[in-house]
């Protein structure tokens, strides 16, 4: 999930992949786009990259966007489940409700300390070749 000081965001599509910035009033602001048809792919990336400013430590922090149609998202009742225990009763609910196996799908969970529903997203790690 994204939070206020992300600065930096890298949208995936079916048709490219978008770079943007936050500006000073928190409005995303389009830096570039490359379609993935295009025939200089990489080296577009790389131009589109060059033109971004760098955090104090010279790391990019970003956060990746996947269309929303590839990620599946529920609640969930963790029946009291804390700590370690949570994983694998996510694992299993995963396993249950999308056509993939807990390995297949990465997934990240909000829950409020102490409760017992909590809202699980979820998406494949690396699509499958057909």
């Amino acid at each position: 999930m994204a939070t206020p000081n992300t600065k930096y965001a890298v949208e995936l599509s079916n048709d490219g992949v978008s770079f943007w910035h936050r500006d000073e009033d928190d409005a995303w602001q389009l830096l570039g786009k490359v379609a993935l048809s295009a025939k200089s792919f990489s080296e577009d990336i790389e131009k589109l990259k060059t033109g971004l400013t760098p955090s104090a430590d010279g790391k990019f922090i970003a956060q990746i966007r996947i269309p929303h149609t590839e990620v599946f998202v529920s609640e969930i009742d963790l029946e009291g489940a804390v700590g370690d225990a949570i994983t694998p009763m996510v694992n299993g609910f995963l396993a249950k409700h999308t056509p993939y196996t807990a390995q297949d799908l990465v997934f990240d969970l909000e829950n409020k300390e102490g409760a017992d529903r909590a809202y699980v997203a979820a998406t494949q790690k690396k699509p499958s070749k057909k």
